[in-house]
């Protein structure tokens, strides 16, 4: 048996703030109260990926239980690192590992919610700066009206957040759970930082050329995502965020999750147009376009396609590889583009040629058909403003 969605969601969240420090996100948890959240939490962190938690209850601290104590230092103000900052950093020590666990986050009010920014964006609290490669953040939170005292998110707390909708498992995984002892994390997958990497060239990719082909997707209205969801909405740190999970769906092989991913992070609407196109745009792996098992789409009415897949192209054919595959996977993905994609405009190969011109191979090493191709983009790449 699979492991539940919203149980591969919290995994991958977690996963991608190792991998992707500077873009993940911490995956909150939402759901009504009594539905396992905090019992998941800690089966995938510390029987699953075996790291250290750190749990706090929000509602128990003080702002500055949060932000760090003030205290004198010379003609200076510092602020002692709270318990579970220190945790965390001799975990780190020991060359383990942590993930601090923020549980009960609607019970926040604004001061205690204000500390937690830094801390969930940044590794940060007070003068204290976690390694954002050995330590993680994630939380859990009720609907404010069944959460004591509840309070709404800020907006600005929100927006550093990877939202997922935890429902109650159902009869079916309860009764595996807790008559055969089977955890629901035991068949989650590890994403190996290798298959990340090979993936996240191609996540960015996609997303670029969405957001080309969509770009009034690209900042969403605030106002607007109140009361929708969890109050998420689409801005440049969403979308990076949402690139790293994107990535670590597909070193997964998990489709499902995509659209889960999008919509927690960039919000329902933006979410759904992108599971949707990714979908139409039925893409095959740029593998196969850099192998010769599949030609890249040229139909004129879906210009959309074209760059897409040449964007993807790109991305591969610069991944790190052996000097002389390097070399002849860069020069393929050139030949590819003269195969249709220039025919339906040159401009379509303008960004996915600046991709493979910053990453020439070692030596300078092209083709004659390559110089060609390269001399008649040359000059809408200059006119484009992407080359002086």
């Amino acid at each position: 048996m699979s492991a539940p969605l919203q149980v591969r969601l919290l995994s991958y969240g977690i996963q991608a703030m190792f991998l992707s420090p500077k873009q993940a996100l911490p995956p909150v948890a939402w759901g009504p109260p009594g539905c396992a959240k905090t019992a998941v939490v800690r089966e995938i962190v510390e029987m699953f990926l075996r790291h250290h938690l750190e749990h706090i209850i929000i509602s128990d601290r003080n702002p500055e239980d949060i932000g760090g104590t003030p205290f004198i230092q010379g003609e200076c103000m510092r602020r002692y690192p709270p318990d579970f900052v220190m945790g965390a950093l001799l975990a780190n020590k020991a060359g383990k590992r942590a993930v601090i666990f923020v549980d009960e986050m609607t019970t926040a009010q604004p001061p205690q919610q204000a500390p937690l920014m830094r801390l969930f964006h940044e590794r940060r609290s007070g003068d204290t700066q976690l390694d954002p490669a050995m330590t993680a953040v994630c939380g859990a939170a009720n609907p404010p009206d069944q959460a004591a005292n509840g309070s709404e998110l800020a907006a600005a707390l929100r927006n550093r957040c990877f939202h997922i909708d935890w429902n109650p498992f159902d009869a079916r995984v309860r009764t595996e759970w807790k008559m055969t002892g089977k955890s629901v994390v035991e068949n989650l997958a590890v994403i190996t930082p290798e298959a990340f990497a090979g993936q996240i060239e191609l996540a960015r990719a996609h997303i670029c050329a969405f957001l080309e082909a969509r770009p009034s997707l690209k900042n969403g209205d605030v106002a607007k995502s109140e009361g929708q969801g969890h109050g998420q909405f689409a801005s440049d740190r969403m979308w990076d965020a949402f690139e790293a999970l994107y990535a670590v769906c597909l070193a997964a092989g998990d489709e499902e999750a995509i659209s889960a991913c999008a919509e927690g992070t960039v919000g329902a609407g933006p979410g759904i147009e992108f599971a949707a196109w990714v979908t139409d745009m039925d893409l095959a792996n740029p593998e196969d376009y850099l192998s010769g098992k599949a030609k890249i789409p040229c139909n004129k009415n879906r210009p959309d396609r074209t760059f897409a897949a040449c964007l993807a192209v790109a991305a591969a054919a610069t991944q790190d590889r052996p000097a002389k595959e390097y070399r002849t996977r860069w020069n393929r993905a050139w030949e590819l583009f003269e195969d249709g994609p220039m025919d339906l405009g040159k401009d379509i190969a303008v960004v996915p040629g600046r991709v493979l011109s910053k990453k020439v191979p070692a030596g300078g090493q092209m083709t004659p058909e390559v110089q060609r191709i390269i001399a008649k983009l040359t000059p809408v790449i200059r006119e484009s403003g992407l080359m002086s």
